[in-house]
């Protein structure tokens, strides 16, 4: 199917001719740490997941006819020559990929994303990948997963300065994935069971005030900080184990032990701690905080949808800002 809508766009498209059935659409979506968040700095493993339920869809279309380049987000619609500093980064990325795909025409571009901004769920490389995807779809050119990284790291770039790059390969995966760094991305293809609740705490996260703390007792602690830095990456290796095994009772006790960790390197919150608590007596599984911590988001891992559903009502009546249910193991998500 997607071989012949690409022969109909050429037979209907002349260059330098616009008719106004072309659209390119890009998909991608938000991103979790499962286990690993800031031990992860220091070398040891971490385990990310996709999350499908909260989707980044950017669509692209010829613009009318003699009007500017015009971009249209949650915050921000109009010529792209007055854009906020904010979008510096995807500008750059549509500028870049539309000199390379020879694309010469005004354009509308819309960017409809549910990724919440400062949460750690990936939303700059979310928009980064589907604004790549779009720009391939548009143009009817074939897009390789390792072209598609190196395009997001054009916008990664400027907004992170150095990104490890695994926002961007798991907002654009269909499956987790082991992050080790500086070391190759590998897919985990074990599938897996059970349903995660993600909720948004309401405050933006401080990953950066969040490490910093870490570095520092790293100096003033080494003995207890260390310690805790190498259990979280035992922790890691446990939970892709029992990932493979599917033991959901021992992944949801895995989570618990990684959140006790956190809360000792200092990067938990009341906020957080309160939900996180909530969720557990609810009945999911396991929760922990997910990121940079200090604010953002937790997940709680639940055995089904009904759990699932107990834990996100709790979490809601918690005054959790925004609930998400994503069901690990169907293609069926759903958004609150």
């Amino acid at each position: 199917m997607r071989h012949l809508t690409a022969q109909l766009k050429k037979i209907f498209l002349r260059k330098d001719e616009v008719y106004f059935m072309q659209v390119g659409m890009g998909k991608s979506h938000a991103k979790i740490i499962l286990i690993g968040d800031h031990s992860v700095v220091y070398g040891f493993p971490a385990i990310c997941l996709p999350l499908k339920a909260v989707p980044c869809v950017v669509t692209i279309k010829p613009q009318v006819s003699g009007q500017p380049d015009w971009l249209t987000t949650s915050f921000f619609t109009g010529p792209v020559a007055t854009a906020p500093r904010s979008l510096h980064g995807p500008l750059a990325l549509w500028r870049d990929l539309a000199d390379r795909l020879a694309i010469t025409v005004p354009l509308a571009i819309t960017i409809d994303s549910q990724v919440p901004t400062a949460r750690g769920m990936g939303s700059s490389a979310a928009t980064a990948i589907a604004l790549t995807r779009a720009f391939y779809d548009y143009a009817a050119v074939p897009l390789s997963d390792a072209l598609l990284q190196r395009w997001a790291a054009v916008s990664e770039d400027i907004i992170h300065g150095t990104p490890s790059g695994i926002d961007a390969a798991t907002t654009a995966s269909a499956v987790p994935l082991w992050f080790v760094k500086n070391a190759p991305i590998v897919p985990l293809t074990d599938p897996l069971r059970g349903v995660l609740v993600i909720a948004d705490s309401g405050k933006q996260g401080e990953t950066g005030p969040a490490v910093a703390a870490v570095r520092q007792l790293r100096q003033t602690q080494p003995q207890a900080t260390n310690t805790a830095l190498t259990e979280l990456g035992d922790i890691a290796e446990q939970g892709r184990r029992v990932i493979h095994t599917g033991d959901l009772e021992t992944l949801g006790s895995l989570l618990n032990q990684d959140q006790s960790l956190l809360q000792q390197l200092t990067v938990s919150d009341p906020a957080l701690d309160h939900l996180i608590a909530v969720a557990r007596q609810a009945g999911a599984l396991g929760a922990k905080l997910t990121g940079g911590g200090r604010g953002g988001c937790m997940i709680a891992l639940c055995p089904d949808l009904a759990t699932a559903g107990r834990v996100n009502k709790a979490l809601q009546d918690a005054h959790a800002s925004a609930t998400w249910i994503d069901p690990l193991d169907t293609e069926e998500n759903n958004h609150d």
